[in-house]
């Protein structure tokens, strides 16, 4: 059942930075922003199980600097749209 919630979180998270993004970036930049964010993504799902194994609890002290840091870096974006 958890699964399921985490899956739904997800799901809405990536559909709500679809939509957005066209708000944030104009066309040229749409692209590389895309590009830049998976292969950031890559990178952290290729370091997954090297950081399963740490000892201790490491691994959950690396996801909440990475949820903290999902969470805070979208508030420094500005919007370089039209206004409607």
């Amino acid at each position: 059942m958890l699964y399921v919630i985490l899956y739904t979180g997800v799901t809405v998270s990536f559909d709500l930075v679809y939509l957005i993004v066209n708000e944030i970036f104009p066309t040229i930049f749409r692209g590389t922003a895309y590009g830049a964010c998976n292969v950031i993504g890559r990178f952290i799902s290729i370091l997954a199980p090297q950081l399963a194994v740490l000892p201790g609890l490491w691994c959950m002290g690396i996801l909440a600097i990475y949820g903290v840091l999902g969470t805070a870096l979208p508030f420094g974006l500005i919007t370089t749209g039209k206004k409607q």
